[in-house]
């Protein structure tokens, strides 16, 4: 069965979320139970700012859900407790419309936002490369980006959305009059602090200036932004000379703690600073936010600004609604079809095996290997009539409700062995 385990900006607040946010270093630990948990069949983990989901296949979906718990817990180093309410787990249709819907921009904080896509499709690449997505997964993501693809083309759901950048960069033009007057350091190479930086040069920003762990993808998108660099070790030096300070950096601990601003400021003697946090877990430590005169957002300071300019695109939500009713119907009609296909396997060889026996019975009273092909290519042809009516009736019945009910009455129907579905 397949099954959802997740968290998202509507269920938990980013502090959290941060707790068990999937990081680049504990990606490929995670990656690791997830293959050896017996549980899980397959699975795949897609992680952003605002969601922290894990899709698997299971036998036992509720024992799925235990080992993920269990996984979370031990690799975040935190008591499960601590984010149980803000869990939500989702199985077989549910699970898969949920995946269509945030495929689809509808379950992102910015209605119809189409980052999520390309964070859909590096989850589906990246499971399928530690092979933890096999069939069913692979055959999932890769609908749910069509289903993403379709609504984008056939909807206007993302025309003149606002994005996470473009909040960030209207809350920076509520504080300063003139941006082209400011300095910004980007800290963090990834895509969603180089939005934001393009945002603030389309408002004036000359002095940019990027600054990463690894030095190379600092000087990529420096080259790209027509940016300066900043060594990471020289990044102090650099907090003290600029007014607009983006976080975008994949890190377990804060990178701006309250210390290391205090004593920038104070280098800088001054009392000001614009900080956009987009990292999840966040960049910025809590305390910061006291320093008097500091001005610092996280991703969910930005969803007030985000809500505002939905509206619009209410409309258009109802069609790509429409779009996601019709794909996971698709979808569903392959995935319960698929579970058919044990069944009508056990009943072909149950019947051929009827079949062979019958022909050996009358094989010494036919007349020559002639004869005998005859024989065969009549019963093959009368065996495939009469798996005919039976293939079609329980594919029609696996997509109704209950399709596990639906094979088990089909099994006792024709006398075969019980079999869980897999």
């Amino acid at each position: 069965m397949i099954c959802l385990f997740g968290q998202n900006h509507r269920t938990a607040p980013v502090e959290i979320r941060e707790k068990i946010a999937i990081t680049p270093e504990k990606r490929d630990a995670l990656a690791e139970m997830l293959v050896d948990c017996s549980d899980i069949q397959e699975s795949v983990v897609l992680s952003t700012c605002n969601r922290m989901e894990v899709y698997a296949v299971s036998e036992e979906p509720g024992q799925g859900r235990q080992c993920i718990d269990t996984m979370l817990a031990r690799l975040h180093g935190v008591d499960a407790n601590s984010w149980e309410k803000t869990i939500y787990f989702r199985e077989e249709d549910d699970a898969v419309r949920h995946l269509f819907r945030v495929a689809s921009g509808l379950d992102s904080m910015v209605l119809g936002e189409g980052q999520i896509l390309a964070q859909v499709r590096d989850a589906q690449a990246w499971a399928k490369d530690q092979q933890m997505a096999q069939d069913v997964l692979h055959r999932a993501f890769g609908d749910a980006l069509a289903c993403g693809k379709r609504v984008r083309t056939d909807t206007q759901i993302s025309e003149g959305s606002v994005s996470v950048a473009s909040a960030a960069v209207s809350l920076a033009r509520k504080i300063f009059d003139d941006l082209a007057d400011q300095s910004v350091l980007m800290i963090g190479a990834g895509d969603t602090g180089a939005r934001t930086a393009r945002h603030l040069q389309m408002f004036g920003v000359r002095d940019l200036r990027v600054c990463n762990r690894t030095r190379s993808r600092a000087e990529t998108l420096a080259t790209e932004l027509n940016a300066s660099v900043v060594p990471w070790d020289q990044l102090d030096d650099h907090l003290s000379e600029v007014g607009i300070v983006v976080t975008a950096v994949a890190s377990n601990d804060p990178v701006l703690t309250r210390e290391r601003v205090e004593t920038a400021l104070e280098t800088a003697q001054r009392r000001t600073l614009f900080v956009i946090d987009l990292a999840v877990p966040r960049n910025v430590h809590a305390d910061v936010s006291k320093i008097p005169g500091l001005f610092v957002y996280d991703v969910d300071d930005l969803q007030r600004l985000v809500l505002d300019d939905e509206e619009s695109r209410r409309a258009e939500a109802i069609k790509a609604e429409e779009i996601v009713d019709d794909q996971v119907r698709r979808f569903v009609h392959w995935y319960r079809a698929r579970a058919a296909v044990p069944t009508l396997n056990d009943l072909r060889s149950q019947l051929e095996e009827v079949r062979r026996a019958e022909v050996e019975a009358i094989r010494n009273k036919l007349g020559d290997e002639a004869d005998l092909e005859l024989v065969e290519r009549a019963t093959r042809r009368l065996l495939n009539k009469v798996l005919h009516s039976p293939t079609l009736e329980l594919k029609r019945r696996v997509l109704e409700d209950d399709p596990d009910q639906q094979l088990r009455e089909f099994r006792s129907l024709f006398g075969l062995e019980p079999r869980e579905r897999k």
